[in-house]
């Protein structure tokens, strides 16, 4: 009887004793639920400048690019993700460090805010470890990782399963280790007919796989690893720091002015150029304050070695990202209303700008970008533009006639057909219909 009260009361007793890692759970917590609502309000933050920049082109484009661009502001609208975390448990090292292991949820910021609105995007989980320290009564964060992507958190490579080699059905003999022979030409030839009019026949073992049905080669994803995931190496895990990193870099700033003539296309691209310049720096601004705050976050949580890393990474991202990045204005190509001009942007990628003369002034009309097909000539790649194409003569070639004296081909072995790619407009590319461009706005 005594046992068993006993027995009672240290299990109650242990039961409400204080958990021995729960401060590491409401740290993870804490710093994940803060992070979480930084990401969220730097997305709205953009969103919010995307949708208004539309009021900037009013006198600017025409009412159909107008309505394109207000569609391509409140798409954005359908990237933001409403970021969650949960934890999952601790993990404690030796050294007095505590992995903080949980899952990072995201979901479609517009089917959580009304179930009516669908969303392109589906929701994801990751799962999230950080490693913690204590100093002088904080905790700090040495590292922050998540799951490798193309393993799963697994390790192993997943084309071969962490074996370094790969299996295949032996193509000779189709998996089966054999193969037949024959007696004489004619069985063989009997037999490519029709298996009933085989004489005699054999198998031997096959030499291409040398009997076993199967080839075995070298992992082509993990060549250099030997079995391990080569994103992560073998840990399942990445360091995931470059959303902080890029807090510790110095954003560039773009040209301010106030400009505005339509007069001509190339002062109307100028009039373009700029009103992007004035919707990005607005961006740039906001990007500030949100870099701020993430620097002011690596204060509170991060150690000084973890610092010093994201300083390290930010100076392996380029000074002047493409987007930001100043535009040179290329070729014009103006023809009767209507106007092209081509300008180079970051990374060295050629855009155009379509524009019409509509009273007087030259709106923006339309954007493209170069063909994928032509690469932006405009011509057709199978004739090169010429509309014709060689075909070796069949006359000639099969009866084995004297080419000088055909009379398909007189002589030359070859004759001109029309391009069937680009029957419809000769010599012009069918993607692009020669422009060199597709336009984003059909």
């Amino acid at each position: 009887m005594q046992s068993s009260s006993l027995k009672t009361i240290l299990t109650l007793t242990i039961s409400f004793l204080p958990f021995p890692l729960l401060a590491q759970q409401k740290f993870f917590e804490k710093v994940t639920q803060q992070w979480a609502n930084f990401r969220m309000e730097a997305m709205q933050d953009a969103a919010a400048v995307i949708i208004k920049s539309v009021d900037f082109w009013k006198k600017v484009a025409t009412p159909d690019q107008q309505l394109s661009l207000k569609k391509e502001a409140h798409s954005f609208q359908n990237l933001l993700m409403k970021i969650s975390y949960q934890w999952k448990k601790n993990s404690k090292n030796k050294n007095g460090t505590v992995w903080v292991y949980g899952l990072r949820k995201e979901v479609p910021y517009l089917s959580s805010k009304d179930t009516k609105k669908k969303s392109t995007l589906s929701n994801k989980t990751t799962q999230l470890r950080i490693l913690v320290r204590q100093e002088k009564d904080i905790w700090k964060i040495l590292k922050w990782e998540t799951s490798c992507s193309s393993c799963k958190g697994k390790g192993v490579c997943q084309e071969c399963g962490g074996i370094g080699k790969i299996q295949e059905k032996c193509w000779k003999c189709k998996g089966t280790g054999k193969l037949k022979t024959y007696d004489s030409k004619s069985d063989k030839k009997a037999d490519e007919k029709d298996e009933d009019q085989k004489s005699s026949t054999s198998s031997i073992k096959c030499y291409n796989c040398n009997g076993t049905g199967k080839i075995t080669y070298e992992c082509w994803a993990c060549k250099k690893s030997k079995g391990s995931c080569s994103s992560c190496n073998g840990k399942g895990w990445i360091e995931n720091i470059r959303d902080f990193s890029m807090a510790f870099k110095p954003l560039p700033t773009l040209p301010s002015k106030n400009y505005f003539n339509l007069n001509t296309p190339s002062n109307a691209i100028q009039t373009v150029i700029f009103i992007d310049y004035k919707i990005k720096n607005r961006f740039l601004d906001k990007l500030k304050v949100y870099f701020s705050k993430i620097r002011s976050f690596a204060k509170d949580y991060f150690s000084q070695e973890l610092i010093q890393l994201c300083k390290k990474e930010a100076r392996k991202i380029p000074s002047t990202p493409p987007w930001i990045a100043k535009v040179k204005i290329q070729k014009i190509i103006k023809k009767e209303n209507q106007a092209i001009v081509i300008v180079r942007g970051g990374n060295n990628f050629l855009s155009a700008y379509f524009f019409r003369y509509i009273r007087g002034k030259w709106m923006w009309d339309n954007v493209g970008y170069p063909c994928w097909s032509c690469q932006g000539s405009g011509k057709c790649q199978k004739c090169k533009g010429a509309g014709k194409v060689w075909q070796k003569c069949t006359s000639c070639g099969k009866g084995g006639e004297d080419v000088s004296k055909c009379p398909s081909c007189q002589g030359k072995g070859k004759f001109q057909v029309n391009c069937q790619k680009c029957k419809k407009n000769p010599g012009k590319c069918p993607t692009c219909q020669g422009v060199g461009f597709q336009m984003k706005r059909k």
